[in-house]
């Protein structure tokens, strides 16, 4: 990009079903990227451009985490909220930059749409 920052991002994903209608996910994310050409830890002199802004810096991740996904139902929900679909994530991210290290965890729903 213009900025000349370089990044990798290789991710592996392992998905098994566990039940009827309900999956385990574990996935492994490794990101890896180069500073943009004006980014400095400090400024010591007026320069075009100025961040301070750490993503815009080296870093580099690693998230390992793990989801499970099942339809409501499961939960005992009917009608139509059995269809829906539920999710609970938790990942933890490690990570060399000012943010330092991260647990995310999160729950989620996805809603069919007919139409």
């Amino acid at each position: 990009d213009t900025w000349e920052i370089r990044a990798h991002t290789p991710e592996i994903r392992l998905v098994q079903d566990v039940a009827r209608d309900v999956s385990v996910r574990l996935r492994y994310r490794y990101h890896r990227q180069s500073a943009a050409f004006f980014y400095r830890d400090i400024y010591d002199r007026l320069e075009r451009y100025r961040t301070d802004d750490p993503k815009l810096g080296a870093f580099s991740t690693h998230t390992a985490g793990a989801a499970i996904e099942a339809p409501l139902a499961r939960l005992g929900a009917t009608g139509e909220l059995a269809a829906v679909r539920g999710q609970v994530v938790v990942e933890y991210v490690r990570q060399n930059n000012r943010y330092g290290d991260a647990i995310v965890a999160q729950v989620a729903c996805t809603i069919p749409l007919t139409y």
